[in-house]
């Protein structure tokens, strides 16, 4: 286990080795990153129902391939950078053309099982570099198989492609500190301060708010001369700004500027709490503590970790090895930043991947270091012990994931495509319009609407629907299903027991 703390650079042409990573190590990370990708595309298309953001995200890669910027029916779309829907665009470009949605769905996940299982690589190889071989190991298992990592990878949300472009730069980050230490210079040094930059200037490109992530831990790193020196840490964030520059410059030039700037605003206003039109904290939301306590029995190896990644962070910024004090500024990061989102800005679940990947870093290499520290073996027992339980819990848990069907939106549009014989239906979700559009699914907003529109059946999520995700309150919904016929019946881990009811002939 490497546990040798470095409090000093090293004098100038001091003889020092510089540090890469092998070819063993690097085989590992290898097999580390397809057996995480592995486990991650298996039944990828039923182990968690869709959400709306997956179809739309999709959609947005699929304009921007046929050359126009993000846009969608109402227009452009510049709420969030499109890093993701770049990958997006070109991942689907290698596979026959496609309409359907569900296809292209699971296509996109696919793209994030490959950058989760590579995240899993990469989170290895830092925290081999930083915490010892035995601290990348434990990294690599808290991920593998934690439950909430595993949903983030499996649908079609931006966090994972952020994180992957997150943790890329930080390894290579970590390959230059180690060749400046060695004394190293010239063209390879150039090329990746020039590489670190754009892969975290990648980062924010897919979501803005990766810009804590990389600025905060940089900017410590350079005002208490952690690694590095500032100038080099400069050129690095000046590279990072170089692809949202050019999105900019691409933005402008198509004459959107002032659209670009009236949704970006608005985001800024959701960052910071002062809209609250999303999330757990707006007006008539569904309790965050309820929901996680809902989910307890399903997560509770992912809060204790980020429970864990706090005091985590706390030991790292208090070690006097500067690269674990640059791991523990991320962590910091991190926390910060969900803190403030939990408390007065828009929080949302799946940010949570934010705080639980950088946990899992912090939380293996200082553990590590305590070990180090107690020069007891039982220490180093009790930690392998609980490291244990954690994997074996997250383990049964993607079994029981993977082991059962959880695609009930699917199983509903495969139904109404062989009987519905082509009759409006009405839905109460968002997800329900985007994914059954070719079934001709409406939103409804009131009972007349039924009417006016000629609905023969409705999609009814009661337990959506009793937390107040649908467009109709409960006891609107319950009247409108009461007097209809079931047809169809899904019962899943996402959405529990999904109704789609026929309607009396009179109700239509």
């Amino acid at each position: 286990m490497q546990l040798t703390e470095r409090s000093a650079r090293p004098a100038a042409g001091a003889p020092t080795t510089v540090r890469v990573f092998s070819q063993p190590v690097l085989a590992i990370a290898l097999g580390i990153a397809a057996l995480g990708a592995a486990l991650r595309l298996f039944h990828l298309d039923s182990a968690y129902d869709i959400f709306v953001d997956e179809v739309v995200y999709d959609r947005l890669g699929r304009s921007l391939s046929a050359g126009v910027i993000p846009t969608l029916q109402n227009g452009p779309f510049f709420l969030h950078p499109p890093g993701f829907f770049v990958l997006d665009a070109l991942w689907q470009g290698v596979f026959p053309h496609s309409d359907d949605v569900w296809t292209l769905t699971y296509r996109a996940r696919a793209l994030n099982a490959v950058l989760g299982g590579l995240s899993v690589a990469l989170a290895f190889l830092l925290v081999r570099r930083i915490g010892g071989l035995l601290a990348g190991v434990v990294a690599a298992l808290l991920l593998v198989v934690e439950p909430f990592v595993l949903r983030q990878n499996g649908r079609v949300l931006l966090e994972t492609a952020t994180v992957f472009w997150l943790l890329l730069g930080l390894v290579l980050l970590v390959v230059l500190s180690d060749r400046y230490d060695g004394g190293l210079r010239g063209g390879a040094q150039k090329a990746l301060v020039v590489g670190t930059g754009l892969t975290l200037g990648l980062a924010v490109y897919t979501k803005d708010i990766a810009v804590f992530f990389v600025v905060i831990p940089l900017a410590l790193a350079a005002w208490r001369r952690w690694i590095l020196n500032r100038s080099t840490l400069a050129a690095i964030l000046g590279v990072a700004a170089v692809p949202y520059l050019l999105y900019l410059g691409t933005v402008a030039a198509n004459g959107l500027f002032s659209t670009f700037f009236t949704q970006k605003f608005r985001g800024v206003l959701r960052l910071l709490g002062v809209e609250k039109s999303t999330g757990f904290n707006r007006e008539g939301a569904p309790s965050l503590v309820d929901r996680l306590l809902d989910e307890l029995a399903h997560f509770w190896t992912t809060y204790l970790l980020m429970a864990l990644g706090l005091l985590a962070a706390v030991v790292l910024l208090r070690s006097t090895d500067r690269l674990r004090k640059l791991l523990g500024a991320l962590g910091a990061a991190t926390v910060g930043y969900l803190g403030y989102a939990f408390t007065f800005g828009t929080i949302e679940e799946h940010f949570a991947y934010y705080l639980v990947v950088p946990a899992a870093l912090t939380t293996a290499t200082a553990g590590a270091v305590l070990a180090d520290r107690a020069r007891d073996r039982r220490t180093g027992a009790v930690l392998l012990v609980g490291l244990g339980v954690v994997v074996a819990w997250n383990t049964a848990v993607y079994a029981s994931v993977r082991g059962q069907e959880d695609n009930g939106y699917q199983h509903v549009d495969q139904w109404l495509a062989v009987n519905g014989g082509g009759a409006p239906v009405g839905v109460f979700t968002d997800t329900g319009v985007w994914t059954m559009e070719a079934r001709g699914a409406e939103l409804v907003t009131s009972l007349e609407q039924i009417g006016d529109d000629g609905i023969r059946y409705v999609l009814s999520i009661p337990a959506m629907t009793e937390q107040g995700y649908t467009s109709l309150p409960h006891d609107q919904v319950q009247e409108l299903v009461s007097g209809g016929r079931v047809v169809f019946t899904f019962t899943g881990a996402t959405n529990g027991e999904m109704q789609l009811v026929e309607l009396p002939a009179s109700a239509g």
